[in-house]
C-alpha cells in the first residue's frame, strides 16, 4: 500500500505513461492500491482526468477575463 500524494502521483503517472486518454474505470483501477483516508477519490479521479485525453471532445475554453470587447482568454 502506498500513501497519498506521492502514490497517487505515481500511479497517475504510469497510468497515462501507459494509457494517455485513461476512461474512469482505468483511472480507478490505477489508484486503487492508495489509500486517501481525507478527502477521498472524486477530487484525484476529476484532477487525473483533467491532465488525460479524458475530457478532449469537450474541452472547456478558458477564459482570463470578460471585457466590453469581449473575451481575453485567447
Amino acid at each position: 500500500m502506498v500513501f497519498v500524494p506521492s502514490g497517487m502521483i505515481l500511479s497517475a503517472k504510469a497510468l497515462l505513461d501507459d494509457s494517455p486518454n485513461a476512461n474512469e474505470e482505468e483511472i480507478k483501477d490505477a489508484i486503487a492500491g492508495n489509500l486517501c483516508r481525507c478527502t477521498g477519490y472524486v477530487q484525484i479521479i476529476d484532477s487525473i482526468k483533467s491532465v488525460s485525453g479524458y475530457y478532449q471532445e469537450e474541452a472547456p475554453q478558458v477564459v482570463a477575463w470578460k471585457s466590453e470587447e469581449g473575451d481575453r482568454g485567447e
